[in-house]
């Protein structure tokens, strides 16, 4: 195992502790610094789950919400086209593309019917913790509802 990349999850890992605040994401932060390093080689080298194009992702679940008009199918792409963006060239630990993990998080909550402002949120999430982009952004954007719920 290169020693960079487990140093990188290893320090990855302290600074997120000092964001947790309920005893089971310590509890799991502790198991996980417990593991073995065959553990975490495993957890390295895993397959990712979540795979596929997110543009034909994105086709799909509007598809799925034959209960939006037009207006509003064009109101969750201008949101995917904002995050997808601003996560431009950002890769996940398994080497997807970063816009895949709001993409399935959308899909998942597509069994619901979600609303307008809740697929916007679901692809939005992790712009203003993760990217330059502020709440402000956001909210001028897209509303402070979303705003609201991507903080």
């Amino acid at each position: 195992m290169d020693e960079a990349i487990l140093s990188s999850i290893l320090n990855s890992l302290i600074t997120h502790l000092t964001q947790f605040t309920h005893s089971t994401q310590f509890t799991q932060f502790t198991t996980f610094c417990l593991m073995d390093l065959s553990r975490i080689q495993q957890y390295l080298d895993y397959t990712p789950f979540m795979t596929g194009d997110p543009k034909s992702l994105m086709k799909d679940i509007l598809e799925r919400a034959h209960y939006l008009d037009i207006k509003q199918k064009e109101e969750v792409m201008k949101a995917y086209n904002f995050a997808n963006k601003h996560h431009a060239n950002v890769k996940r630990l398994s080497g997807e593309p970063y816009i895949i993990h709001p993409v399935k998080v959308l899909e998942f909550l597509m069994d619901s019917n979600p609303d307008v402002a809740t697929m916007q949120t679901a692809l939005l999430h992790d712009v203003i913790e993760d990217t330059p982009v502020t709440y402000e952004d956001v909210k001028y954007h897209f509303g402070e509802e979303v705003a609201d719920l991507c903080e």
